[in-house]
Order: C-alpha cells, then structure tokens, then sequence
C-alpha cells in the first residue's frame, strides 16, 4: 500500500486489501478465515481498521520497541485479541508499518481508545507525545471483507509475506467491476500457488471505490509462481476493465509476529 493522497499505502494488505489479520482479514483470525472463511458472503460483513504509519528512518529501532513493548501490552490489559503488523518488505514504500484490528462496529470510536483505557488521559498524553516523535505520518481507515471475492487461507499457519494490490474504479462501477472479478480473475487466481487471497473494499477514511487485494505468500521465489495469472491483463477479458479501473498499485509486506497477536496465541495463554 503506497500513500494514498499524503499516506497512500496496505495492509492492509494488508489490506492492505493489507492480512494474520489476513488472517484476520479471513477468520481475518483464518479458521477458514473472515466468515471469508468459505468464499460465501457473510450476514454480517467483518470489517477491520487498518492504520498505516511511516516512521522516521532513524526511529526505527525506538519505534518497534514501543510498540512491542507498550503499545501490544496496553491494548492486551484493555481486551484486545487480534492485532496484525506488516511492514514494507523491498518493494513499496520504506519505513510504512501497516497495522490490522478487527472492528465491530464504528461506534467502537465513540469510546476512548485503548490507551486511554489502560493510562487515563494524562497517561495518554505522554504515551502520545513520546509515539510522535517517531511517526513522519500516519493514515487510518476501515474496510469490509469480501469473502465472495476471496480465497481463504489453506491452514492455519501465521502468514509471511503479502503482495498487495490496491485498485481504484471509476465512480458507480463497482458492480462491474466485481462482477468482472468474480467470473475472471478468481478463477484464474485459483489455478496459482499461493497461500490465500483476500479481498476487501474500504469503507471510511479513504477513497469508498477503492478495493484491496492481498496475495498471501511464503517467499518472493513463490511470487513468481503465480504472475502468470496477470501476463493477458491487458487482453481479452482484462480489456473489458478499460474505463472500469483508474489506477492500481502494488507493494509488499511481511508480516511481523513478534509485533502482533494471534487469537490461537491468545488461546494457549490463557490456557
């Protein structure tokens, strides 16, 4: 996910369309992930934040560590079970760190946030003003899984690396376009070898036409294996996008587990 207008990237992969929250974007905890757990559409769309963040190249290091540190043990002690952190692996933009939460519902933002929960609002405001002098920006939106435009993972495992697409459509034409997508481009998607791919469309805080698509991978040696599925893009079917699709962009993630909480991991703790 590159910035999108002043911070276009994703999980997110993430996203994007950037993923663990892959797997959390598919039972986005995978156990057949998202509800997207079956390629069938679910009664109630699971829908995530995705937040994306560069750092500033010299507060790398001091950035991890907080958030390793502070930031996972303060949204665990205030209920949180799933968080997923990618960053930028060779390919997109440098220093983007791109963080998966699962979100119930919007109203969610009417509560405090976690730290604020855990800290109080003087606690908060240090923890804040401490986070800013590492960020050079920040972007945080929400989208809702497709699992009809989706494959669910294989197993269970954490994910490593996610190629991510993100695809912006011409105003009122999402229906074609995912119409499009569902009779061309999954099937041929299925026919690659790859661990998972997950769609998602966002939802609040960016562009509403915009979809996220994120390829899940074990290595860029496996990336390969499925370019195949782009090489007629610009012919036969693919034509038919021409005027459909304005612009898409790609990146990838790899997905960092010592920054991150699975719900299997949460389960054996508390076991």
């Amino acid at each position: 996910m590159k910035r999108h207008t002043s911070t276009k990237s994703l999980w997110l992969l993430l996203g994007l369309a950037l993923a663990a929250a892959a797997f959390a974007l598919f039972d986005f905890t995978p156990r057949r992930a998202l509800a997207i757990q079956t390629a069938q559409p679910s009664a109630t769309p699971q829908r995530f934040q995705v937040t994306t963040t560069h750092v500033k190249p010299e507060m790398v290091d001091e950035y991890e560590a907080h958030l390793k540190n502070e930031s996972l043990p303060l949204f665990k002690k205030a209920g949180g079970k799933q968080w997923s952190t990618w960053r930028t692996a060779n390919l997109g933009e440098s220093f983007e760190y791109v963080v998966v939460r699962p979100l119930a519902s919007v109203a969610e933002f009417d509560e405090p946030n976690y730290v604020v929960k855990v800290l109080g609002e003087a606690g908060a405001r240090a923890w804040i003003a401490k986070w800013r002098r590492m960020i050079a920006s920040r972007h945080t939106f929400t989208v809702q899984a497709l699992p009809e435009l989706s494959i669910p993972p294989k197993t269970n495992d954490a994910p490593k690396l996610a190629v991510v697409y993100r695809t912006k459509i011409a105003p009122f034409r999402r229906q074609e376009y995912e119409e499009h997508f569902k009779t061309y481009s999954l099937p041929q998607f299925r026919k690659t070898d790859q661990q998972a791919f997950l769609m998602s469309r966002i939802t609040f805080g960016g562009d509403s036409y915009e979809y996220i698509g994120m390829f899940l991978v074990d290595s860029f040696t496996g990336i390969s294996k499925w370019l195949s599925s782009f090489a007629n893009a610009g012919s036969g079917p693919g034509a038919k996008l021409a005027g459909i699709v304005v612009q898409q962009e790609s990146a990838v993630y790899r997905y960092v587990p010592e920054l991150s909480i699975r719900p299997e991991a949460m389960k054996a703790a508390n076991k």
